[in-house]
């Protein structure tokens, strides 16, 4: 119950930036339930409600996801994220 209400925008947390990471990791545990194809794990934009604590956060489990699983992060501030393989395009 807890977790729809989440998704329908109750308040489960009135943290934006923790809200935002909940997203996150259903995201991933969703990419990791298909066992014979790994799709690319998309982001967009995922740090418009994060504050830099959750974004430092989100980018080292975003390291840790990406030695496994292709990501790829939407993003109009490409400064945000600290990644070593990280490819721009302007």
């Amino acid at each position: 119950d807890r977790v729809e209400a989440f998704l329908h925008g109750d308040t489960f947390t009135d943290n934006p930036s923790l809200r935002q990471l909940y997203l996150i990791a259903l995201k991933v545990a969703l990419g990791e339930c298909c066992d014979t194809v790994q799709f690319p794990l998309i982001f967009d934009e995922p740090a418009v409600f994060m504050d830099k604590k959750t974004i430092v956060l989100f980018s080292d489990i975003i390291k840790s996801i990406s030695q496994t699983r292709q990501v790829i992060i939407l993003t109009h501030d490409p400064d945000q994220f600290s990644f070593e393989n990280k490819v721009v395009l302007r």
